[in-house]
């Protein structure tokens, strides 16, 4: 299909108010430890060129939106869902940012990072980076160490002029050669920030109490300043202890996947899981032309341990699968797949039948319970754009609805929708959830377009195809949007934060 300019300028178009929608839906508790930004720029800056830092993370630029990927929680990107790279068998629940909270998120991120920068795609380990750097960068906040809430919050970490968050000639120290050693000096250093910044917190507390910013800048841009130098001997350790790639004695499994394609989420991703394990990635669409009738992925897990395993794919709008294989080490098993579509066509809640199990056993994954009801994870929808929703046990249809809002946490403001007799309700936001009555076993559930809407859908169509090609908008536009809106309102605040 060709493009016209005209069509291109209005996939743009679409694409800036999507970001826009997105960020405004967040500017309710400005809370946000403000130099995110430029602590990673800096610190990304200071390692040396071994790191590889461009060729091994997909690109440098990135980076910086990535790293605050640790504040979407629940949110859905055109090519991935955030929580995939925030939540998994070792630390299946979020948490909050502030200590002592935040401290559980630090070994298991820098080993989950580890392993993806080993064995997975660039882009994988990028966004997994990104999601460890977050908590490792808001561990050394002042408010977040000391810790402290309310309106002193915000002033005691973002009294600062972010201009002046830069470092140079600093050189990160190599890291112990066993992980289990870098692990622990790794928890040593994050104490040792810690400590630094919970000193300068009880000297902001009183300052921020009088909003005498002046008095504030030095203390809070000396714990900028360390978290940055902190974030750059971390950064530099796990891509030292990775250098090498896949270990010998490991094995690897890499694939190509084939499914139809999803015009109302083009692109997507599909999850690869090795069930029972703590494996998984994330498959790299390859591009595309809007109105294209096939998805096509590749994926890489490597520096696996020999043996049997299921794999399971997840794909949004496709039926779920599971393959045996066997894997040798030294040695690379290769899969080729079709996934089937889900039925009925066009489904855009994930996980349908909840067979899915990985990061919880006892429940299934991108679902919560709320007052006794199912909820799925949020999903895009096109305002206008009529849908029908169901969902069946084992004894017939199940009483369902729909919860609309513009931001994808669905806070308390989003708006509860019943469908008509027919079974269909229209978008009038851009996001949505679908509850299922009574949280009791479910054997399918799907929401779908009803019908086209035409020119407004293809806009968004496409903007989701171009817009999003180059990853440039990793965190829903962190950095990009900040051009159109004031950065420190560009962030979620939550009461995490």
């Amino acid at each position: 299909m060709k493009l016209t300019i005209l069509n291109l300028s209005r996939a743009r178009i679409a694409l800036a108010l999507l970001m826009v929608l997105a960020t405004v839906a967040m500017i309710d508790d400005a809370r946000a430890w403000g130099p995110h930004t430029e602590i990673t720029r800096w610190a990304l800056r200071q390692l040396p060129a071994s790191d590889r830092v461009a060729q091994r993370l997909g690109g440098v630029r990135q980076m910086e939106d990535l790293c605050w990927g640790g504040d979407y929680q629940h949110f859905v990107h055109a090519r991935y869902y955030v929580d995939d790279y925030l939540l998994f068998p070792k630390f299946p629940r979020h948490t909050s940012h502030v200590l002592p909270e935040v401290a559980e998120a630090w070994e298991p991120f820098f080993r989950r990072t580890l392993q993806a920068l080993r064995g997975e795609s660039p882009q994988n380990a990028a966004r997994w980076l990104g999601s460890y750097l977050h908590f490792v960068e808001d561990s050394g906040s002042p408010p977040h160490a000391l810790p402290t809430g309310g309106p002193l919050h915000f002033r005691m970490e973002n009294y600062v002029l972010n201009v002046r968050v830069r470092l140079t000639g600093y050189h990160p120290p190599d890291p112990p050669a066993a992980d289990d050693a870098a692990a622990e000096r790794m928890e040593q250093r994050m104490r040792a920030l810690v400590a630094f910044s919970r000193e300068r917190g009880i000297k902001l507390r009183p300052l921020a109490e009088k909003d005498d910013r002046l008095a504030c800048e030095p203390l809070v841009l000396e714990s900028a300043l360390e978290t940055l130098r902190v974030t750059a001997d971390v950064t530099h350790w796990l891509l030292k202890l990775s250098e090498t790639g896949p270990r010998p004695g490991t094995a690897t499994l890499r694939g190509e996947i084939r499914a139809p394609a999803m015009p109302d989420f083009p692109l997507a991703p599909t999850k690869v899981i090795l069930a029972g394990t703590n494996y998984s990635t994330i498959a790299d669409a390859r591009a595309s032309r809007p109105g294209g009738h096939e998805y096509r992925a590749d994926f890489v897990l490597a520096d696996l341990p020999p043996g049997e395993y299921e794999v399971i794919f997840l794909r949004t709008g496709c039926q779920t699968r599971r393959k045996r294989v066997r894997l040798v080490a030294d040695k690379a098993r290769t899969l080729r797949l079709k996934l089937k579509g889900d039925s009925p066509r066009g489904n855009l809640v994930r996980n349908p039948d909840m067979s899915v199990r990985w990061i919880r056993p006892d429940h299934p994954d991108h679902w919560t319970v709320f007052r006794g009801d199912w909820y799925s994870r949020a999903f895009p929808v096109i305002p206008g754009q009529r849908y029908e929703i169901g969902a069946r046990d084992a004894d017939g249809p199940r009483e369902v609805f729909v919860r609309t809002s513009d931001n994808p946490r669905m806070p308390n403001s989003s708006r509860v929708v019943q469908a008509d007799k027919q079974g269909v309700f229209t978008a009038t936001t851009h996001y949505a959830q679908l509850a299922v009555q009574r949280a009791t076993p479910v054997s399918h559930c799907f929401v779908r377009p009803a019908a086209s809407t035409g020119k407004g859908k293809r806009r968004v169509e496409c903007a989701l195809e171009i817009g999003h090609a180059s990853e440039r908008s990793a965190a829903l536009g962190a950095s990009t949007c900040g051009s159109m809106i004031e950065s420190s309102l560009c962030r979620n605040k939550d009461a995490q934060k």
